[in-house]
């Protein structure tokens, strides 16, 4: 019977003498190898010796200071980011981001994934609601203003060479059927 042995590691294809010639090979292989990689370590090594001190130095020079321009970029951005700031829209923002954080803590408290995404929604949600009189009232007015506009059409044209008479007639069509035309501005503004 005969006996099983791993590919490559012998047989009956392989005979001592190939096995030999191998090793020579092996052997030639290696100090090629190793002779190529010699000479590759000698010129890395000449290269070295060509390179100017001076030059070097100049652009590691460059380096470093570049590297503390951005530290020092980098404190002074912090510094001006914590500088407080005062104007119109901070105080909303203020409020706003600190509504912000409160509904994103009691989410991570009550251990909901994606917290500060879901903060976001819920908050964009309670502005809506705190605006929907304002924007009911702009999207009544408006309908009223659509309604008046035959009737103003016909005042434009009675009173196309009078615009001084024109803008007084408008004005008693807007009071008589109370009708605020500005109504409609003031939650776009908010």
């Amino acid at each position: 019977r005969a006996r099983c042995q791993p590919r490559g590691l012998g047989g009956s294809s392989l005979s001592k003498g190939n096995n030999v010639s191998q090793g020579v090979h092996i052997s030639s292989r290696r100090r090629r190898v190793e002779t190529k990689a010699a000479a590759e370590t000698q010129a890395a090594i000449e290269a070295l010796h060509t390179i100017d001190p001076e030059h070097l130095h100049h652009h590691l020079a460059q380096a470093l200071y570049s590297i503390a321009d951005a530290d020092v970029a980098a404190v002074a951005g912090d510094a001006a980011a914590a500088a407080p700031r005062s104007g119109f829209f901070n105080t909303f923002a203020v409020v706003l981001e600190s509504f912000l954080k409160g509904i994103d803590g009691v989410l991570d408290f009550l251990h909901v994934p994606y917290a500060y995404g879901f903060s976001i929604i819920l908050l964009t949600i309670l502005v809506k609601v705190g605006t929907f009189p304002l924007s009911k009232k702009q999207l009544e007015s408006n309908l009223q203003i659509q309604a008046l506009q035959p009737r103003i059409k016909q005042l434009q044209d009675q009173y196309a060479d009078d615009q001084e008479r024109l803008q007084l007639e408008t004005a008693k069509l807007y009071k008589v059927a109370e009708v605020n035309p500005l109504a409609g501005c003031l939650p776009t503004f908010v």
